[in-house]
Order: C-alpha cells, then structure tokens, then sequence
C-alpha cells in the first residue's frame, strides 16, 4: 500500500497553491486504477469532468461531476477512473498547525465551490474559521420535528421559493416562531438556506448536465435568468457560463 505524503497525489498534479493551511492542487488522471493507498492528512476531492469508482473496503460508489468526497487521514482506498479523462481538485487540510476538521454538510457546499474559483483564477483566499470548528450536533428536541420537515422540503422542492407563512401552513406552527427557531438552530434564515440549497444543486447541474442557463434557472425556481446570474455572482463572483467554462477548461 502507498503512504501519500502532504501535497503529494496519484495522477498528473497541474498545479498547486498553499494558503493557511490549506492545499489545493488540480489533477489530471487517465483511464484505469490506482493501487491502494492513504494520505496522511484529510483532504476533500471535488470532481471537476470525468467519473470514477471510488473503492474501499467492500464498498463501490460512482463519483460524477460535482460530487465533493471527504477522506480522513490514512483512509485506505483505490480509485478506478471510467472515463478516459478525469479532471479534480484537492483541498488537503495540514496538521502541522490545525488538528481541527472541516464540518462537511450539504449546505456549505458553495464555501468549496468558491475556493476552486479564486485556486483557478489564481487569487487569494480566505479560509472561513466556521470550517474549522467541529461543532456538535443540537440535541435532538422532538418539539422542532417540524425542522427536519422544513429542511427535507427546501431540498425535494427546490423549483419553488418557500416563505416562513407557507411552510409554517405544512406543518403546523406559527410562522413567527418557525422563522426565529430556524435561524436559532441552523444560523441562518430560511431565505438564505434555500437560496444555498439552489446554488449548490445549480452547481451540480452546471457541471453535470448541458443544461441551459434558463433551464438551470427554472429548475431552481427563480424569477428569471437575470435573477439566477445576479444570486450566483453574488456567491462565487463569477457568472453561471463563466463557471461553467473554467471549470471544464
């Protein structure tokens, strides 16, 4: 089996960057599989183009487009790489300073989406302290099961905007309440949770799919394609076509 040390990977490294602690680097891999192997740091590997298998233990997963996969230090696994080009980008984390971890959920997807646009612009950036904490999880309370309700209808129905009123209508609660209780438990409104929500899915379908500026848009429920590109380039500083090219360049 292969120790892979800091910064170091299997395939054509294309390039590296290093800020705080930090390491992003861009690798190619062609066609076949690796031998089994570990890295001694966590690292997140984001699919850029291309699939694979990611193999461990007895388990087998397709990695498409877009998917963000989490490996701990020393995790032992084989990559088996189906297409014949296979482009992703690395965020290592370095223990030499932080011994702290990334708390991965689905919703801050786009803080990783935003550090590959500024890796590839070759800009600065920050790393977000919320990142770096590892928070625990609120104690189960089984007076805001409506939460997980709420949360589980921002995610199915993502081609409608939903208002604190009409979710407050399916299950049951006052819509003041449900709005102040949402921002206490999860950080933030349910406006800005769901706009993360259409973001991110609208990431995966700009990378995944060739689809239409205007279809992604109405498939996320905005107002329009000027409402899309003006909420996406608030986020990532980029538009959804410029997106779209510099990562698949």
């Amino acid at each position: 089996m292969i120790i892979l040390n800091e910064g170091e990977f299997l395939g054509v490294n294309e390039r590296t960057s290093v800020q705080h602690d930090l390491i992003l680097s861009k690798t190619a891999h062609l066609y076949g599989g690796t031998e089994p192997h570990a890295h001694k740091n966590d690292y997140f590997s984001i699919l850029l183009s291309g699939e694979y298998l990611e193999n461990f233990r007895n388990e087998s997963i397709l990695i498409k487009p877009g998917d963000i996969v989490y490996r701990r230090r020393d995790h032992i696994h084989r990559n088996e790489f189906v297409t014949d080009t296979v482009s992703c980008i690395n965020i290592e984390i370095s223990h030499t300073e932080n011994e702290n971890f990334f708390l991965y959920t689905k919703e801050n997807k786009g803080y990783f989406y935003q550090l590959i646009v500024d890796f590839l612009l070759n800009k600065s950036f920050a790393a977000d302290p919320g990142f770096f904490v590892d928070q625990p999880l609120p104690e189960p309370n089984k007076n805001l099961t409506w939460l997980i309700q709420i949360i589980g209808i921002l995610h199915a129905e993502k081609a409608s905007f939903h208002s604190p009123h009409s979710l407050a209508q399916r299950v049951f609660v006052h819509p003041n309440y449900l709005a102040r209780a949402f921002k206490e438990k999860t950080g933030e409104t349910i406006g800005t949770y769901q706009l993360k929500i259409k973001l991110n899915h609208a990431v995966q379908q700009l990378l995944n799919t060739p689809k239409s500026i205007s279809d992604i848009s109405f498939d996320n429920g905005f107002y329009d394609d000027a409402h899309f590109i003006r909420s996406f380039k608030k986020a990532f500083h980029i538009s959804p076509l410029q997106f779209r090219k510099l990562l698949k360049s």
